[in-house]
């Protein structure tokens, strides 16, 4: 799942992903099949929407998953998220801003940096 290119399949995707989500008994299932780093992969060739989508799944995850965040700080996910910052849109800077303290917090915390 996710290794193609197309962005309409993603897209699909990533709308499943968040729908699943919302269920929190699949929340381990999504992190024991290695999403994070799937979607860490991805983030790198989406358009701004889905970048979106896909930080929204992050936003998600790291909510509930001390491992998921030590995965996104171990792919530098927060610095692949920063380089996103060029928009207008106050709720998607304000939803990657989250993200990076979250992971930043994390980091501090963990790695004493």
């Amino acid at each position: 799942m996710l290794n193609t290119n197309d962005e309409k399949v993603i897209g699909a995707l990533i709308f499943l992903l968040k729908e699943i989500l919302r269920w929190g008994d699949a929340m381990k299932s999504i992190l024991d099949l290695g999403f994070v780093h799937k979607l860490a992969k991805i983030l790198d060739i989406s358009n701004n929407e889905l970048s979106k989508e896909i930080i929204y799944c992050l936003i998600e995850l790291s909510a509930i998953s001390s491992e998921a965040i030590e995965t996104m700080l171990r792919l530098n996910v927060h610095k692949r998220i920063l380089s996103l910052l060029n928009t207008e849109d106050e709720e998607y800077v304000e939803n990657v801003s989250f993200v990076v303290s979250v992971l930043v917090f994390m980091a501090i915390n963990k790695y004493g940096r």
